[in-house]
């Protein structure tokens, strides 16, 4: 049995060769299930809305370098901004209960 790389302490190729992306992104899912099956279950249905956001830094002492991404496919486009609020409420209500997500530049 072989061992899978671990995508959090090897680095990987990179290049655009045929499958080469696709085998970096079959190992970094294996590390993250949950991901995996929630992408599943979007791209399944040929209508979603998904935002992702990291944030790429090095070490704690570099400056935030925060990265905000999003793709529609056949998703209502007047249904985006009711995602995004139903996230943002949903986020305060589990994770950060004293956020303030109402006024201070949120509608």
């Amino acid at each position: 049995m072989s061992k899978q790389p671990n995508p959090k302490t090897t680095k990987l190729p990179t290049e655009t060769k045929a499958g080469t992306k696709t085998d970096l992104l079959m190992v970094m899912l294996a590390s993250h299930p949950g991901l995996a099956d929630k992408l599943i279950e979007a791209l399944e249905t040929d209508r979603f809305f998904i935002t992702i956001s990291c944030q790429k830094k090095k070490s704690p002492a570099d400056p935030n370098d925060l990265h905000h991404f999003w793709i529609q496919q056949k998703y209502p486009p007047n249904d985006v901004l009711l995602s995004l609020r139903h996230i943002a409420n949903d986020y305060k209500a589990k994770e950060c209960p004293t956020a303030e997500i109402e006024g201070n530049g949120w509608v």
